[in-house]
């Protein structure tokens, strides 16, 4: 089976999400599957890049100014649609829901390819980074960045057709909300 995985946090990056999906892509490898992964470039400019025996396609991107350890990569819509038709996945898999994850959803779902997400991401966890909207009179706007991020967050997890959590703790969360 050939798996594209999509991720906006990838190795070398050391989070748990990244980790993990690169265990599970040399796992899958490991087991006789094809596996590409697509995810942030380093700069602006994307390119191929080999992990042993898999092939990493990196999204032009630019540093996250709220957590510099990050890249985000803002154009990828148009690129999502030609990866797919290069590289013909029998399923993608998802790991996060920003704009790689947006775009590989649309374009899988109108080719009839299978979408599998895992969520890794609590919109908490990233808001928390953003220091000037922690209590005081930022509160109301940390809320409604929290609330916005999990709208997003469930209608993207609501587009797949499986959906996967780490733990049960996170299946109940995503649940609870939508």
């Amino acid at each position: 089976m050939k798996v594209l995985l999509v991720s906006e946090s990838y190795w070398p990056n050391a989070d748990g999400g990244a980790l993990f999906e690169r265990r599970l892509a040399l796992g899958l490898i490991g087991r006789g599957n094809e596996v590409v992964v697509w995810a942030p470039a380093t700069g602006f400019k994307s390119y191929l890049e080999q992990d042993g025996p898999y092939t990493i396609h990196r999204e032009r991107a630019v540093t996250f100014l709220a957590n510099r350890k990050y890249k985000v990569s803002f154009w990828p819509f148009w690129h999502a649609r030609k990866l797919l038709l290069e590289v013909k996945p029998d399923v993608v898999h998802v790991h996060n829901m920003y704009l790689l994850g947006f775009s590989i959803i649309f374009w899988a779902k109108r080719m009839g390819i299978p979408v599998l997400s895992t969520n890794h991401f609590m919109a908490e966890n990233a808001t928390m980074n953003l220091k000037w909207l922690n209590g005081g009179l930022g509160k109301p706007l940390f809320d409604l960045a929290n609330k916005i991020a999990w709208k997003e967050i469930i209608w993207a997890l609501n587009k797949a057709d499986y959906v996967t959590t780490p733990t049960p703790t996170a299946l109940e969360i995503i649940v609870s909300r939508g």
